[in-house]
């Protein structure tokens, strides 16, 4: 009787290839639009919960 090895990979990992660990920080031009797009959107939650971190200098 033998036992199927549960510690076998037999499918390709969801990483693979790809850029794992933490982003750089976003550049001035990148906070800009986003503040513009979701002041377009005229959703200020979402502007609040986005300046929030930002002007803690998180």
């Amino acid at each position: 009787m033998s036992q199927p090895d549960l510690f076998c990979l037999s499918r390709k990992l969801w990483t693979a290839g790809r850029m794992t660990g933490a982003m750089g920080p976003l550049k001035p031009k990148h906070i800009l639009a986003i503040r513009q797009h979701l002041k377009s959107l005229g959703s200020i939650r979402d502007l609040a919960m986005f300046n929030i971190p930002l002007d803690a200098k998180l």
